[in-house]
């Protein structure tokens, strides 16, 4: 018993015909069962459970009888073990030969309405099937196999997405072939002879037609057995390209590449190197480089790799985005450890960076490992400090900063560094008289700290300037 329930089956029988293959195919579905059996590629019989493609109806269809006749076939069966065929020859409806065409033309329609089906299931015995004589009508598979294959395929693309990368091979027509075929389908197919290591997307262009009638003419040919497809040799660029691809989409799916690993970047890249890495990475990831592939699933793989490319880029170029991502990275990186010994000593080292990171003025990159290294060791002033100080450096965080230079006053009271460090804050926001109190107390705990002792001399100059112009323009 063989069997196949991917393969189209007008593709099998395509190997019917060539192969000369002897058996019974089965094929069923939601509401249908047809058999239609071969010997040596030739259909010997059909049947079927569809009421459309019984006897009686076909016969009716194709006007061979009357609607009235077609009723009266109801009368005619009923409690007779017989054939409608044989009744209606009874009944003098038809003859012989009328009835014999007949069932061929049923025979047909069976055979035919097999190019439709998208789905269901199929079976092939290959036995030789037991039929009577009489039964036995020896149709030729090769005119269904063109009829079907011009008139009765929908979903043509089933076949362009499986052979559209591949090249065609043209094969010798058979003289059955050659009576079958019109004349514009042997020049089709002689033309297709100088097309070698050329695939079947490129070919319509150059023979100036549509990628449609291209199909519609190359189907047939294919079906009929006197047009293959090859794989088509790979350059070594294409080949490389590939290799490429499927590197990066092994990486991917391991979890073993991070964002700016994609790019060929490190995480302190900038906004240009990032942006312009990714224009050179899409370009040469794009899945129109691997258009070539022998294996149709690679086309999946291009598409996921492109996909998360962009996906890195929509990250990367953004700030809040790229904030998440770094600080997610970083927390996985530290779930490594599990102790609070590792904690700790993983937050010193995230701090260590960050001091790094902030003497490049890199402050967004420190304030990402600084929450990191505070959510690993939340009693560390230190950390609070360099985060506050990260945060003044940027525009929108200055309630941010507040927050955690206080809280580093909070955890470190008997250190002068966050103290000045709110007075700056204050100063930069024009508050004065909070900045000057937050000065003066950093003076109390550590007179000699030159930053405090030079910001409050330059308020008191500001207040002295300021009474000094108010004493001149006073009113008299």
């Amino acid at each position: 018993m063989f069997s196949v329930t991917e393969t189209p089956i007008p593709i099998f029988l395509r190997s019917v015909y060539s192969e000369k293959l002897t058996g019974t195919l089965s094929v069923s579905g939601e509401n249908f069962q047809k058999n239609v059996y071969f010997v040596d590629g030739i259909i010997l019989f059909a049947d079927t459970n569809v009421i459309q493609e019984r006897l009686g109806e076909i016969l009716f269809k194709s006007g061979k009888i009357s609607r009235q006749e077609f009723w009266n076939i109801h009368k005619m069966i009923e409690g007779k073990n017989k054939k409608i065929g044989k009744l209606l020859v009874e009944n003098k409806v038809l003859t012989e030969k009328e009835v014999f065409h007949g069932i061929q033309l049923q025979i047909r329609s069976i055979v035919l309405s097999l190019f439709f089906i998208g789905s269901g299931q199929w079976f092939f015995e290959e036995k030789v099937p037991e039929i009577p004589t009489d039964s036995k009508f020896n149709i030729n598979l090769a005119k269904i196999i063109y009829e079907g294959a011009n008139e009765y395929i929908q979903n043509v693309n089933v076949y362009v997405n499986q052979y559209f990368s591949q090249s065609p091979k043209v094969l010798t027509l058979s003289e059955e072939v050659k009576e079958i075929l019109p004349e514009q389908l042997f020049k089709f197919h002689k033309s297709l002879s100088r097309f070698v290591n050329k695939s079947n997307d490129e070919i319509p262009s150059e023979l100036g037609i549509s990628e449609k009638e291209y199909w519609k003419n190359i189907l047939p040919l294919h079906l009929l057995g006197v047009v293959d497809f090859d794989i088509i040799e790979l350059k070594e660029e294409d080949r490389q390209n590939i290799e490429n691809v499927v590197a990066l989409y092994n990486k991917i799916k391991e979890e073993k590449v991070s964002y700016y690993e994609m790019f060929g970047l490190k995480s302190d890249a900038s906004s240009d190197d990032i942006r312009n890495s990714y224009f050179e990475y899409a370009k040469k990831y794009h899945p129109d480089r691997i258009t070539n592939a022998p294996d149709p699933g690679l086309e999946e793989i291009a598409n996921f790799v492109f996909s998360e490319i962009n996906r890195a880029y929509d990250t990367l170029n953004d700030i809040d985005k790229k904030r998440q991502y770094d600080i997610d990275k970083i927390s996985k990186n530290s779930e490594e450890g599990t102790g609070p010994d590792k904690s700790i000593e993983r937050a010193s080292l995230l701090h260590r960076k960050a001091k790094t990171l902030f003497h490049q003025k890199n402050y967004w990159e420190a304030t990402t490992l600084l929450e990191e290294a505070i959510r690993l060791n939340p009693d560390r002033g230190a950390c609070f400090l360099l985060l506050g100080m990260s945060q003044m450096n940027i525009p929108t965080m200055t309630r941010a900063a507040e927050k955690n230079l206080s809280k580093a006053v909070e955890l470190d009271p008997w250190s002068a560094e966050p103290l000045v460090a709110l007075g700056l804050l204050f100063l930069n926001e024009n508050m004065t008289k909070r900045a000057e109190g937050f000065l003066r107390k950093a003076i109390s705990i550590n007179p000699e700290n030159v930053i405090a002792k030079k910001r409050l001399r330059e308020i008191e100059n500001n207040s002295s300037k300021s009474r000094f112009k108010s004493s001149l323009f006073k009113k008299k």
